[in-house]
């Protein structure tokens, strides 16, 4: 091969070289892939250091055949010395549940983990609880882990984030009953439709918000003043025999003026006639 030739193609080569470690680079933070499987809750939330505390993760781990669990933080020495909160537990042991959650008991209390494993230390400050999936017999075999925060101060703790449990959420209010007032409402009046014991009128507290039907109780009010009775009309049956009452009485009256004044004038006749015997 030529000088002229043998040159181009090493500066390609080197090209070639260069672009494959800057890919690979690039691939390598791209393809690692995060152990965590998801949170583990804490129950009780929170406490005093010296109780028992258990973990409830997630959800199950997909391979391996135990568990254990480490706790990391503020004062905890970096040594392959430093026990497990749990030791390597097969998964068998634990309680299972319906949803193929790990219920994991602590061990030890977390007073007792710090006073053999970190003795003289005073813990203070946020600390990690890990649960590792792993083989039973072959620690470097791991398949992820649940994770829990928890704050530690003044021989109490407090689960952090997803470690705590959801606030409870309020139940649904349901409907409330007819005719009971619910807090802060104003209730709907409704007729009454029972008569008091006395038979005079609703019950007590009965409000009455439409005019009354002929099957519900009237509220009985202050007796109505009397009016006097209108005078029948002409159209009525009894003002028709009124009028002709009237007109009897009034033809009568008038037959007794005539005859009356007939007696009079002939009254007055005899009185002005002469007397047997009078002459001229």
């Amino acid at each position: 091969m030529s000088r002229a030739i043998a040159r181009p193609a090493a500066l390609a080569l080197a090209a070639l070289v260069v672009a494959v470690g800057l890919v690979g680079g690039a691939v390598t933070p791209a393809a690692a892939v995060d152990d965590t499987l998801g949170w583990m809750r804490l129950s009780p939330a929170a406490g005093r250091t010296d109780i028992a505390v258990d973990a409830l993760t997630q959800g199950g781990c997909q391979r391996g055949e135990a568990v254990v669990m480490a706790i990391t933080g503020p004062g905890i020495p970096r040594t392959g010395d430093i026990g497990y909160i749990v030791g390597n537990t097969a998964i068998s042991a634990l309680a299972p549940t319906q949803s193929g959650q790990l219920s994991v008991p602590l061990r030890l209390t977390f007073k007792d983990w710090f006073a053999g494993n970190a003795p003289g230390v005073k813990p203070r400050g946020t600390y990690t609880l890990r649960l590792v999936c792993r083989d039973r017999l072959r620690a470097s075999k791991t398949y992820g882990d649940y994770v829990a925060q928890v704050a530690i101060s003044g021989g109490r703790f407090r689960a952090l984030g997803d470690a705590a449990p959801p606030a409870a959420t309020p139940a649904a209010t349901s409907p409330a009953p007819s005719g009971v007032v619910t807090p802060g409402t104003t209730a709907e009046p409704v007729p009454s439709e029972s008569a008091s014991p006395s038979g005079s009128g609703p019950a007590p507290g009965a409000t009455q918000s439409a005019p009354a039907s002929p099957d519900t109780a009237v509220v009985q009010g202050p007796e109505p003043t009397p009016v006097a009775a209108a005078a029948p009309q002409v159209g009525d049956g009894g003002g028709v025999r009124l009028v002709i009452l009237g007109l009897i009485s009034a033809a009568a009256l008038a037959g007794a003026a005539v005859a009356l004044r007939g007696r009079r004038a002939r009254a007055g006749e005899h009185k002005g006639s002469p007397g047997p015997g009078a002459g001229p």
